[in-house]
C-alpha cells in the first residue's frame, strides 16, 4: 500500500477476476499403543501365517496342521468348544458373526439347532469337516472388526511347532493420539484452534490443532483433538496399521478461500484518514476511487469498488 506523491511516469494494471487462499500440507502422526494379541490354543505345526493388514469377520489368521484359525468379532475370548446345548457370551459372539457372514443362527446367546445348522453351512462353505461345532482354538475373538493386525514372520516361522499359549499377532489398544509435526516456518503460519483435515487411504477425518510446543530434540509438535465427538477416527480407527506411530497427511487452510476482483497491492493508496483508494484511468485523466480491501496475499489484493477490466495506477504520478 502506497501514499500519494510519486513523480515517475504512470504505470497501470488491469483489474481482474481472481481468488485468494492458501493451504498447507503438514505431517500428522497417529501414536498408538500396540500389544500382543491373539493367543493360540492349538498344538501342532504352523503351516500358514497371514500377512499384516486389515482383517474382517471370517478371515484366516493362520493355520496349524492345515486347520484354519479364523477372526470373529468379540471382547470375550473363545475359551471352550462351541457346540449345541451351551449358552453364554461367547456363543452370542458366534451368533453375531454367523449372521454377519450371511447365515441364520439362533438369537441371543443360545447354541441351538439353528446355530448348529449355520455352523455346518459355514464349515461346508470353507471346505472344512462338517461337524456343526467349533473346537477350541479354531476361532479368535477380536474386539472390533475390521481391524489392522500385524504378524511377525520372524517370530512365527512356518514349520515351527506351536504348543498353545503363544500370542500370534499384534493390534492397537485404546484410542490413537494424534499430533501435527511442524517446520519452524509452518509454526509461524499455523496457530492454535485451527481446523485440520486428515487423510488416510479413502478416509477423511476432521480435527482441531492445539498449542504448539518445541521438544528437547527441537521438534515442533501440536496435539490434534476431535472437531466433533470424542474420537478423531471413530469407527475407522481399526483401519490404521498396527504400528506404534503412523504418519498421515493433514491439510490446513492458512488463508480462507475468497474470490472477486484483484489488483496488485501496489495499486492501493492510503489517505491520511486511513481510507483506501485507487487511481483509475479515465480518459486523459485519472480519477480517485474509494475501495474496500477484503484481503491480500502474495502481493495481490482483493477489493470492491471497481470493475473488471478497469486500469488502476500502480506506479508513477496520476494524470490530472
Amino acid at each position: 500500500m502506497t501514499n500519494e506523491g510519486s513523480n515517475a511516469e504512470p504505470t497501470y494494471a488491469k483489474v481482474a477476476k481472481g481468488a485468494l487462499g492458501k493451504e498447507a500440507h503438514i505431517t500428522v502422526m497417529a501414536q498408538q499403543e500396540i500389544r500382543d494379541f491373539g493367543i493360540n490354543r492349538l498344538a501342532g505345526t504352523l503351516t500358514f501365517l497371514a500377512a499384516s493388514g486389515e482383517f474382517k469377520t471370517g478371515d484366516v489368521l493362520y493355520k496349524v496342521d492345515g486347520r484354519e484359525v479364523l477372526a470373529l468379532p468379540g471382547t470375550v475370548p473363545f475359551y471352550r468348544d462351541l457346540a449345541r446345548g451351551i449358552s453364554g457370551e461367547d456363543v452370542a459372539q458366534l451368533n453375531v458373526a454367523l449372521r454377519e457372514l450371511g447365515f441364520s443362527p439362533d438369537e441371543g446367546s443360545e447354541f441351538g439347532a439353528r446355530t448348529q445348522s449355520a455352523v455346518r453351512q459355514w464349515q461346508e462353505s470353507r471346505g472344512h469337516s462338517v461337524t456343526g461345532s467349533i473346537m477350541l482354538g479354531e476361532v479368535i475373538a477380536i474386539p472390533a472388526l475390521p481391524a489392522a493386525l500385524t504378524f511377525d514372520p520372524t517370530a512365527h516361522i512356518l514349520g515351527a511347532s506351536l504348543g498353545g499359549g503363544e500370542p500370534m499377532f499384534k493390534m492397537r489398544q485404546g484410542e490413537p493420539q494424534f499430533k501435527v509435526v511442524l517446520t519452524a516456518h509452518q509454526s509461524t503460519m499455523i496457530g492454535a484452534d485451527v481446523p485440520i483435515v486428515i487423510s488416510y487411504q479413502d478416509l477423511t477425518w476432521h480435527g482441531i490443532i492445539g498449542q504448539a510446543t518445541t521438544g528437547e530434540d527441537g521438534q515442533i509438535t501440536a496435539p490434534v483433538t476431535p472437531a466433533e465427538g470424542t474420537s478423531i477416527c471413530a469407527q475407522d480407527c481399526g483401519r490404521l496399521p498396527a504400528s506404534a506411530a503412523v504418519n498421515l497427511t493433514g491439510l490446513v487452510t492458512i488463508v480462507p478461500q475468497q474470490s472477486g476482483l484483484t489488483v496488485p497491492v501496489s495499486a492501493l493508496q492510503l489517505e491520511s484518514g486511513g481510507n483506501v483508494y485507487v487511481m483509475r484511468r479515465a480518459g486523459s485523466a485519472d480519477e480517485k476511487v474509494p475501495v474496500k480491501l477484503l484481503g491480500s496475499q502474495d502481493g495481490v489484493a482483493l477489493i470492491t469498488g471497481v470493475n473488471d477490466g478497469d486500469e488502476v495506477l500502480i506506479d508513477g504520478k496520476a494524470k490530472q
